[in-house]
């Protein structure tokens, strides 16, 4: 998927059945995130005429606004907005080497990803804003999809004339983490856990392997540290689809595969498996970090051989204080 400024592609989960962690969609609450977006891109739009101009400002604090109202337009769809913030000589170059020169181009760009794609929210982390000159800047940060997760590199050279900065040239390029960095935004996982279920407990051991560049999850229906686990998961990262997977392994031979996407503090997996009987098994999780020291975990969209399931309970998990 192109992340900041390119084409939108549709993004496949293939995932993995895990008996007993995580993983799922959540494409309702994605959809009030979005109509959430539009809806106050409209009304700060409305108002936006009547707001007092600020001279006061910084070239940087600026540049950084005028980031924030391109993720605004791009939620809303406002393709005639975000081309109005480019020069009228703007170079879009998109991730995977496409280009689209000048504003109508651009546009009709946009136009065609919004009604091709539809509407998705946006995040832009900048990672640094320099001014080789005091007419030039230049922004450089990564940029992710909240429904994919799918992130880009981009950098943005703006200039400043008659008095406004403007996107000049615009250039994407692939995120490629180490699988250590990848996975920095999960090693609040690392420990020791219960897992409250409503009929028994179930023990879980997280701790990395391999330098950091996977997670090993052990669950155990007993606790101690010499227990065979009931079910092994290890986490990684994907060089060929640029997001986190998981593989998991049943105590009794059945085996699964997962996608994790990011919302927030939220995690959602999609997986597919199979079964020692041979069936096929698919199932969302959906897991809640609410702090380093608990998250609650729920079982969606379960079915096996095409048979649908009841959703399972939420289960609570809380950190063993001797780990902390």
């Amino acid at each position: 998927m192109k992340a900041k400024f390119g084409k939108i592609a549709k993004v496949t989960f293939i995932g993995s059945i895990t008996s007993l962690f995580i993983t799922a969609s959540i494409n309702a609450l994605q959809m009030v995130a979005v109509t959430q977006n539009t809806a106050c891109y409209a009304a700060e739009k409305s108002t936006t005429k009547n707001l007092p101009t600020q001279t006061n400002l910084s070239d940087e604090q600026i540049i950084r606004n005028e980031t924030g109202d391109f993720v605004k337009a791009f939620a809303a769809g406002d393709a005639e907005a975000i081309t109005n913030m480019c020069a009228e000589d703007c170079c879009l170059t998109d991730a995977e080497g496409s280009q689209f020169n000048g504003r109508a181009e651009i546009k009709k760009m946009y136009e065609h990803n919004f009604q091709t794609f539809g509407l998705q929210p946006l995040t832009l982390a900048i990672s640094k804003i320099s001014f080789p000159a005091p007419d030039i800047g230049i922004e450089d940060g990564q940029a992710t999809y909240t429904k994919s997760s799918s992130s880009s590199r981009y950098s943005v050279v703006h200039v400043k004339r008659d008095g406004a900065w403007k996107m000049l040239r615009i250039s994407e390029f692939s995120y490629n983490p180490s699988p250590s960095e990848a996975l920095k935004s999960l090693n609040w996982m690392i420990g020791d856990w219960t897992l409250h279920g409503k009929n028994k407990n179930v023990y879980l051991k997280v701790h990395a392997i391999n330098n950091g560049n996977f997670l090993a999850l052990q669950f155990s229906d007993s606790e101690g540290t010499n227990v065979t686990p009931e079910q092994l998961q290890i986490i990684g990262w994907s060089l060929k689809t640029k997001d986190i997977v998981s593989w998991n392994f049943g105590h009794e031979g059945g085996f699964g595969y997962g996608h994790w996407r990011k919302d927030g503090d939220n995690w959602f997996i999609q997986t597919k498996g199979i079964t020692r009987d041979e069936s096929e098994s698919v199932a969302d999780y959906i897991v809640k970090h609410p702090d380093n020291d608990h998250f609650s975990w729920q079982s969606l969209g379960r079915a096996i051989d095409g048979v649908r399931l009841p959703n399972m309970e939420i289960v609570e998990a809380t950190r063993h204080q001797t780990d902390k």
